[in-house]
């Protein structure tokens, strides 16, 4: 692929029919690191497609990363549908553990050998799923998380998106 990059992507765009509850934004997107880029890119594409822009949220970025840093640590890139992770938690059991309640959710993932948010977005955005993911209408807050392992092998990041509706 384009710069060396490989990356594989997954998404389970599950819309769970759970109570609403907790959780409050915190804003972000007002520096300069890879989630706070991945953050504006994703804004703009929705704004671009006639959406609002997402808020960020303090319990959905750590549970993306968390999520990342398991995945990271475990070398793991192989998924299946529910994006069960090396602790054998599907994404469903770990939005519920993690406090937050939307009725509507999802989670994008992808890993790289590079650290470029446009060229995630943009596969993302070539994805049906994760694009359906970044462009639901529903969805109003989200969470990111990139979590790096340098001895990992031939991936050294894991990009974690979980999106909410509260």
């Amino acid at each position: 692929m384009k710069n060396n990059l490989l990356i594989a992507l997954l998404v389970v765009s599950v819309f769970c029919l759970i109570g609403c509850g907790g959780g409050g934004g915190d804003g972000g997107g007002g520096g300069n690191t890879l989630e706070d880029q991945v953050f504006n890119i994703i804004n703009q594409t929705r704004q671009a497609n006639g959406l609002a822009p997402l808020a960020r949220n303090a319990t959905l970025d750590a549970l993306a990363a968390s999520f990342a840093q398991q995945i990271a640590a475990a070398n793991q890139t192989n998924f299946d549908a529910n994006h069960t992770g090396p602790d054998g938690k599907t994404a469903a059991q770990r939005m519920q553990g993690s406090g937050y309640n939307p009725v509507t959710w999802g989670e994008n993932i992808a890993w790289s050998t590079g650290s470029n948010a446009q060229e995630i977005v943009n596969q993302w955005m070539n994805s049906p799923t994760h694009r359906a993911n970044i462009l639901k209408a529903d969805f109003t807050e989200t969470g990111i998380d990139i979590a790096n392992n340098p001895g990992g092998g031939v991936f050294k990041y894991w990009w974690v998106q979980e999106f909410g509706d509260k």
